[in-house]
């Protein structure tokens, strides 16, 4: 018994990194919409299939910390921007080829998942090629306590780059380290909100929505809508339901993308009452083989 004893701090030590496997995803109704659902460490990520993307993270039992819109409503196909349905947002660039260059295409924006497939831990959904841009896959599965957000896509007849854009509550805060620079004398960029990518706009500090301490930026909603650009980094999220990063992975061979301002974060106004962080993949090809970028939700 006494040797029983001595071993049971050995087994915990043993035992503890398993309570971070990811659970496999289970079928769930999320807001009268057919989704999955995983949890692990102590975090939830719920993807809806209505809406083709990811619609809640935060913590298992706590609030929300995206933005999402009450429903998936039907397409109004007079309104030429509708409202957002909020969550995980995924477009294929440059937004030159999209018509009129705002908003996306629609079948991103407000259409089901055409495929959903699940094994090994992953969620992987279809979404169908449109005009010049191929069909695509969007993947979720948890990663040492991470969730793993990547998309890929293949065949395209020239190189393309990916957004993926994260709207967040309007009570969450993003901070980035902007370094001041030659190139960025404030140390980032103001950007027009719907023209991408090549334009900058002139501008004094201190913006309503954004506060400088050092080397880092602060950004808020403050209902002042603005967009700021910096170069490719981390984007921490603080809110009063759990903090967490914005992280890139590695990945392939390509040029930077909308002039090597690859990490954006938009301030909404009363219009738009929310925050969305917004990391660019470079500009890549995928003639000869798939091109994937993955971002990744890392908890505090």
């Amino acid at each position: 018994m006494i040797f029983v004893l001595r071993l049971l701090p050995f087994l915990f030590l043993l035992l503890w990194p398993l309570r971070g496997v990811a659970q496999e995803w289970s079928r769930i109704c999320w807001n009268d919409e057919p989704a999955w659902q995983s949890e692990c460490r102590g975090w939830k990520a719920v993807v809806s299939v209505a809406r083709g993307r990811l619609v809640f993270w935060g913590r298992s039992g706590g609030e929300n910390i995206l933005y999402v819109s009450r429903k998936a409503e039907p397409l109004n196909t007079s309104d030429p921007n509708p409202p957002s349905w909020g969550g995980h947002r995924v477009w294929l660039g440059p937004q030159s080829l999209w018509n009129s260059g705002w908003p996306p295409p629609r079948s991103w924006e407000y259409a089901p998942a055409q495929k959903v497939g699940v094994g090994e831990g992953k969620l992987s959904l279809g979404v169908a090629a449109t005009g010049v841009f191929p069909g695509w896959i969007r993947s979720y599965v948890w990663k040492e306590g991470a969730l793993q957000n990547s998309v890929e896509w293949d065949g395209a007849s020239r190189a393309l780059y990916a957004f993926q854009v994260f709207a967040l509550r309007p009570e969450v805060c993003a901070r980035v380290n902007a370094p001041v620079s030659a190139q960025l004398p404030k140390g980032m960029a103001l950007l027009p909100i719907w023209e991408r990518p090549g334009v900058r706009r002139q501008f004094d500090l201190p913006l309503a929505c954004v506060t400088r301490k050092g080397d880092v930026v602060i950004v808020n909603v403050t209902k002042q809508r603005q967009r700021i650009g910096v170069p490719a980094v981390d984007i921490d999220c603080l809110s009063p339901w759990g903090n967490f990063s914005v992280r890139r992975l590695a990945e392939g061979e390509g040029i930077p993308a909308e002039d090597g301002l690859e990490t954006q974060i938009y301030a909404g106004d009363a219009n738009s009452f929310f925050l969305e962080v917004e990391q660019l993949s470079l500009l890549m090809k995928s003639r000869h083989g798939p091109a994937r970028f993955t971002v990744v939700l890392r908890p505090d």
